[in-house]
């Protein structure tokens, strides 16, 4: 089932600026189908959370959107990063994370329009 388009867009317009931190190549592809760039999204893909923070740290931003899925795995990858990156002093936004659990969704590749 296709989610509210307006809505979605909304959400992407309020987030494509930011880096997004993502768990793999399929959330990618799911975040690039709704207009967001690849060059913001940054996947763990099996990574070190730490590599992951390291990597966003040295681009020098101050706010990130954590995406990583809405199951018991994501919330706890979500939850430690949230931690290694306010440790780099970079603002993890969990409002606009929690906006995309509006659409009832557990995993980011399941978002479509």
């Amino acid at each position: 089932m296709k989610l509210d388009t307006e809505k979605l867009l909304a959400i992407v317009n309020k987030i494509k600026e930011n880096i997004i931190i993502v768990e793999g190549r399929n959330d990618i592809k799911a975040l690039e189908a709704v207009s967001l760039s690849a060059k913001n999204i940054i996947a763990i893909n099996g990574r070190s959370l730490i590599k992951v923070v390291e990597q966003i740290a040295n681009k020098k931003v101050k706010e990130v959107v954590i995406l990583t899925d809405f199951d018991e795995k994501g919330k706890e990858l979500a939850a430690e990063l949230t931690k290694l990156l306010q440790a780099y002093k970079i603002h993890p936004n969990k409002r606009l994370r929690k906006l995309f659990t509006q659409f009832g969704k557990n995993a980011i590749e399941d978002v479509k329009i």
